[in-house]
């Protein structure tokens, strides 16, 4: 996915048959099949989820956050900046990014208000434009989001995120981006898929690199 030479070498344990599929062909076939596309970054989410969450340092939960004053809402060239920053929209190309900015809508919030909740619907993306985001999970587990993530890291990308809960610890704006509108995008953007799978792909080895 990160279409570049391999780091590492692969040998058979016993007698094995593989299927082999050139990456163009590959990329070629995620293109143009949006539902395999989706599968495909969800599958990747799923198992860096499952890393993120087994390796991620346990944060404080942030408490009396101090007061401050809301951003202004984003200009659409303010939301094209904004979406720059994300790490999965790096290799997306300002095409895409310009049409997400278009169908990205502001949410301000005051240190302390809540994003969402647990149990939250999960059908959109929230990037964070400036500020910083806390989020939580039913398990526990705290992790801390600032300007260019998107909240939730993984979990956003594999239906995951109905389980944790998002509070602003700082005057805060983020970009909400309808998934549809997203996985639209990026039917008719290819550097926007292939971006998002090299960030997923990226994000999973390095972590796989720090639990081995």
């Amino acid at each position: 996915m990160l279409e570049r030479p391999r780091l590492r070498g692969c040998r058979a344990l016993e007698p094995s048959k593989a299927l082999i599929i050139r990456s163009a062909d590959w990329f070629d076939l995620l293109e143009d099949n949006a539902e395999i596309a989706r599968a495909a970054i969800k599958n990747f989410a799923t198992q860096l989820h499952g890393l993120w969450r087994q390796l991620a340092p346990r944060l404080p939960r942030h408490s009396d956050p101090p007061p401050g004053i809301v951003p202004s809402a984003l200009e659409t060239y303010d939301k094209i900046l904004a979406l720059r920053q994300a790490s999965f929209l790096r290799k997306a190309g300002m095409q895409a990014i310009a049409s997400l900015a278009a169908i990205a809508e502001t949410e301000a919030l005051q240190a302390g208000e809540s994003l969402f909740e647990i149990g939250n619907s999960g059908e959109d993306f929230f990037v964070v434009a400036a500020g910083l985001i806390a989020l939580s999970h039913e398990s526990g587990l705290h992790f801390t989001h600032d300007a260019g993530d998107v909240v939730g890291g993984p979990a956003a990308f594999c239906n995951a995120l109905p389980n944790y809960a998002a509070v602003a610890t700082a005057p805060t704006i983020v970009l909400r981006i309808p998934q549809q509108e997203f996985y639209d995008q990026a039917e008719e953007h290819g550097r926007l898929l292939r971006g998002t799978l090299a960030f997923l792909a990226t994000e999973l080895e390095a972590l796989q690199a720090a639990s081995w």
